[in-house]
């Protein structure tokens, strides 16, 4: 495999650019950038002389599709969705259909994980901080309150009505952009596009293969040393989602609190991992399950991965172990010294 020839899946780009910049050559791409959901996203669509697609178009379209969805979903923003749902808690707020389906999503995926993905964790993240930066350490009084708030079974959907429980609060940032990059996936796929790149602030999502006919290699960020890739997967037409606890965090009194909440505790989840990758050919799960297996831990979430399949994922743990599942392991290849290789059957 070429190693300057991968994509880096990580959870944060260091790079700002403007909204729906102009289109730029990429290689034998074109790629358009956009700033949304507080990340930089991109997309690159690689064939585009094949059957005289517009492909600036498709692109201008795609930046139109990720605003749409961050004014929808957005947790801030008075006019969205999920803002009109927050404030109507202990009684229903009529939403766009897609909203209302990808609560349903969420919850779906919140029961089968056994609450560990959860999006009424919002008011918990926003006690510590991780809303609006504004970091704290909440009382253990605090917490405790919040939890009653807490539950998969807070939130109903009825057709385009959602219903809310007083005391709770929602917030689709752990599955909105798994959403989004599907929805952009299947609308270039639904307009001819055979291979393109969707990177949505380290959510990757590949459309077919490279050109040449080659897999993608979609390199997964070394959790320790954001200088480094941690390894390349080898793939095609599938979602690449990592979360880890390097992402976003704050310190106190040399402690370090990371953003993924364990909906069991109130606290940032204080498993043996501190990175998550999932592999799945549908960016929603992908997205959702990256923190519902690191909240589990790698035991049970390789325990999980055997009871329901459907994607594969590579695990990093604080001994600097990395436990590949075996679906994925022939495709991925271990970059970063220091690090053990597992493969659990």
């Amino acid at each position: 495999m070429e190693r300057v020839k991968y994509i880096l899946a990580i959870a944060v780009i260091f790079f700002a650019l403007e909204f729906a910049s102009g289109c730029t050559s990429k290689g034998e791409g074109t790629e358009k950038t956009y700033k949304a959901m507080d990340t930089v996203m991109s997309v690159t669509i690689y064939d585009k002389s094949e059957r005289g697609k517009d492909v600036d178009k498709l692109l201008t379209a795609c930046g139109s599709t990720i605003e749409n969805y961050d004014n929808m979903f957005s947790v801030n923003s008075e006019s969205s969705d999920v803002f009109k749902i927050n404030a109507s808690a202990g009684k229903s707020a009529e939403v766009s259909a897609e909203t209302a389906q990808l609560i349903a999503r969420a919850s779906e995926i919140s029961k089968g994980t056994g609450g560990l993905f959860d999006i009424t964790v919002y008011p918990l993240s926003k006690a510590w901080g991780f809303t609006d930066k504004k970091y704290g350490v909440p009382s253990d009084a605090e917490i405790a309150a919040l939890l009653g708030g807490v539950g998969y079974n807070k939130v109903s959907v009825s057709g385009s009505h959602v219903g809310l429980e007083n005391g709770s609060g929602i917030d689709l940032g752990g599955i909105a952009k798994g959403y989004v990059s599907q929805m952009l996936a299947n609308y270039l796929k639904s307009n001819g596009v055979q291979s393109a790149v969707i990177n949505l602030g380290g959510n990757v999502q590949v459309i077919g293969s490279r050109l040449s006919g080659e897999k993608w290699g979609v390199g997964i960020r070394d959790p320790l040393d954001s200088e480094k890739t941690l390894g390349i997967l080898s793939v095609s037409d599938t979602a690449v989602v990592t979360s880890g606890s390097y992402e976003r965090y704050f310190e106190k009194d040399s402690v370090k609190y990371h953003h993924i909440i364990d909906p069991r505790t109130g606290k940032p989840a204080d498993s043996d991992l501190v990175s998550v990758s999932i592999i799945a050919c549908d960016g929603t799960t992908a997205d959702a399950l990256s923190t519902a297996l690191f909240v589990m831990g790698s035991e049970n979430a390789a325990e999980y991965q055997k009871a329901n399949g459907g994607f594969e994922y590579v695990m990093v743990t604080k001994d600097k172990t990395v436990i590949v599942s075996p679906g994925i392991r022939d495709a991925f290849t271990l970059e970063s010294d220091g690090y053990s290789i597992k493969t659990v059957n």
